[in-house]
């Protein structure tokens, strides 16, 4: 007859081994966003760009040009001073254009241009243009009634 063996345990893992196990990911998360963080920062001392933080007390002012074309649209709305102000624009003859000054600043500046179209089958299309550079162009889908075209300015940006 055999001897009955000791029953030995397997030894358990210590807490910190089940801790290393559970977050092993952690160090990469940290390294990725300190090169991210390095990168931006780079980046702006060598572009000579100001963090948006340091742009926000800053205005200024933008020339926006809304246009709209195509042949026919019962409605033309736009923003007029990039936040909350609208005009609203019926039964005109297109295309149509309007050039303003925008001011923008201490926060972010919105212009948006949106029209809508009485037959669905008229083609219609919009733009907007900041400071001469064209920010969106849009044309109404086949089924769609209404065409949009927007971008946002930030503050400081020249």
């Amino acid at each position: 007859m055999k001897a009955p063996q000791p029953h030995t345990k397997e030894p358990h893992p210590s807490t910190v081994y089940r801790l290393a196990v559970r977050t092993w990911w952690m160090p990469w998360v940290l390294g990725v966003a300190i090169v991210a963080a390095g990168t931006v920062t780079a980046v702006q001392l060598l572009t000579g760009t100001t963090p948006v933080a340091e742009q926000e007390g800053k205005r200024t002012s933008h020339q926006v040009v809304y246009e709209v074309t195509g042949t026919s649209a019962s409605e033309i709305r736009y923003v007029i001073d990039g936040a909350r102000g609208v005009e609203t624009v019926t039964r005109t003859r297109l295309p149509w254009r309007v050039e303003l000054p925008v001011e923008v600043g201490p926060g972010l500046g919105v212009v948006q241009v949106s029209a809508s179209r009485p037959d669905p089958d008229a083609p219609l299309s919009c733009s907007v243009t900041v400071d001469g550079k064209v920010a969106q162009r849009s044309q109404a889908m086949r089924d769609w009634s209404s065409v949009s075209c927007s971008a946002v300015i930030r503050p400081g940006a020249e």
